[in-house]
């Protein structure tokens, strides 16, 4: 498989949402350009209003300005849509155009994130590189560098796949074509927000995880644990959890040479021990952690709060995992999730008969291995975000609201599950047709990326005629992504994929089984 082809397809799918989304529809996009315009502009963040004139207006020009209840004119509205002109240019995209700088500095409102200053850092240098342009220039400067960290998480996903499977073909092909076409992943990360570069550190980690795991832990690799981890606490706040990935692996490594499936299965007992006491133990001094230990002694349960965090996940956070959009309003048809969930279940199964075959008949002990890893990675980073989601809930009397894209720090170890889990279950059900089907799905992928895609660009425009579509794509974008430009640009796309589905086609995997 051609890596290169991959990673050009990923760049031009990213480049490709990054332009048809317009300005203000990422999550909070608005709150993580005007803390890039602080530390552009001012240095820093102000502690009183920190959003700039110039935001203010183009929120209200664009409809995403917040109401009293913290909602716009998007939310919950999917039909809603602001009026575009018959040209290629907004009705007001000139007045913005027009703004004087100093309308960049002159506070009016107080909306802009706080957060760790890495990614804001790295995006004020993309926005100096294009200080004189509009804020509309700006914004996709910034979003350029959010599809650099997408494609480079591409990148890590298959040099995780590599290490985690090296034998495994499908592997190598399934899961970086997944990280790079999951359509909500794509989206989290090519917008302006720090989930870009947030998702492309913890991979960085896990694979360092598995790279401990399997080589064990030297100088080198120790050196840039170090440094990632740092790096990843100055992007999120959330980052220390990927400590526990690491401890996970040094773990599973001081197991790597025992013979036993009986002795493995103490080593299912220790992780899951070492999951909870982690957990707990990343939370100590947060202020919600005391609300936790006070209601221990109270009457309601807390299993109660548990149940609900975790239902919530189920019938709430899993969709937007797959996909939700324009500030809430926007689902995918419901036969999409009915279908991707049925598909999961079967990857489930998959793996739960990998696992009962490993203990029961004593066989691949590795992958066996491999599978207490990944999950142990899924699990901790899930169970830090719905104990702290409930401990939220303790402290403020309302939880915090997870959202799907909140557990795309482990997309890797959650992807890689759930292709164990089908490679499986196919081999041992249909193994004839075995690499057609794998084939297919790994197409589906992409296609299941283009129709989201569309899907959503034809919720903000016309689609019904070219030159309409052109032009209202065209209205508040950069100039450089106007017009012929945005054509050529899904051109380009749409024929990378189909090279790399053609070469993806020609791949002879059926013998490779170290999956199974």
């Amino acid at each position: 498989m051609s890596i290169k082809l991959l990673l050009i397809a990923a760049f031009l799918n990213g480049l490709l949402w990054s332009i048809l989304i317009p300005i203000w529809q990422y999550p909070d996009e608005q709150a993580h350009f005007s803390q890039v315009q602080n530390i552009a502009e001012l240095g820093s963040v102000p502690s009183g209003l920190n959003t700039s004139q110039e935001i203010h207006l183009s929120e209200l020009v664009m409809g995403t300005s917040r109401t009293g209840d913290g909602n716009n004119k998007f939310t919950y509205n999917s039909t809603f849509n602001i009026k575009y002109s018959n040209e290629r240019n907004g009705y007001y995209e000139r007045a913005l155009g027009d703004l004087p700088v100093n309308m960049r500095t002159n506070l009016v409102k107080r909306e802009s994130t706080q957060n760790p200053p890495l990614y804001y850092n790295l995006g004020a240098i993309m926005y100096k590189s294009v200080y004189k342009s509009d804020i509309l220039t700006r914004v996709f400067a910034v979003r350029l560098l959010s599809v650099s960290f997408f494609v480079a998480t591409v990148w890590v996903a298959f040099l995780f796949a590599k290490v985690i499977l090296p034998k495994n073909e499908f592997f190598r092909i399934g899961l970086p074509t997944t990280v790079a076409f999951q359509p909500m992943f794509v989206f989290s990360s090519t917008g302006v927000l720090p989930d870009a570069l947030t998702n492309l550190l913890f991979s960085i980690v896990i694979l360092l995880a598995v790279l401990i795991y399997k080589k064990g832990l030297s100088v080198t690799i120790f050196i840039f644990c170090a440094i990632v981890v740092f790096l990843g606490y100055k992007t999120r706040q959330q980052f220390p959890i990927s400590l526990a990935f690491i401890v996970s692996a040094l773990i599973l490594r001081a197991y790597n040479n025992l013979g036993s499936i009986r002795r493995l299965q103490r080593v299912l007992i220790l992780i899951a021990t070492l999951i909870v006491l982690l957990t707990l133990g990343l939370f100590i001094g947060a202020p919600e952690t005391g609300s936790l230990i006070n209601h221990l002694g109270t009457d309601k349960p807390l299993s109660n709060y548990i149940l609900h965090s975790l239902t919530t996940s189920y019938s709430q956070t899993w969709p937007w995992y797959i996909g939700v959009y324009r500030w809430l309003s926007l689902s995918l048809p419901p036969v999409t999730y009915q279908i991707i969930n049925r598909v999961v279940l079967l990857a489930v199964l998959g793996l739960i008969l990998l696992v009962f075959r490993s203990l029961i008949f004593r066989k691949n002990a590795n992958m066996l291995k491999n599978i207490i890893l990944l999950l142990t990675i899924s699990a901790t980073y899930f169970l830090t975000i719905t104990i702290w989601d409930v401990m939220h809930r303790l402290q403020f009397g309302y939880p915090f609201g997870i959202q799907g894209r909140y557990f795309f720090p482990t997309i890797l170890s959650n992807i890689a599950l759930f292709i164990i889990g089908i490679h499986f279950l196919l081999k041992v059900t249909i193994n004839k047709y075995e690499k057609h089907l794998l084939i297919i799905l790994t197409i589906l992928v992409i296609i299941f990326n283009n129709f989201s895609l569309f899907y959503i660009t034809s919720s903000y425009y016309e689609i019904n005629s070219l030159s309409t579509f052109l032009s209202q794509a065209s209205q508040y974008k950069a100039d450089v992504i106007k017009g012929n430009a945005i054509l050529t640009i899904m051109i380009l796309a749409v024929l990378s994929q189909i090279m790399y589905a053609v070469q993806v086609c020609k791949l002879n995997f059926t013998d490779s089984h170290e999956s199974a």
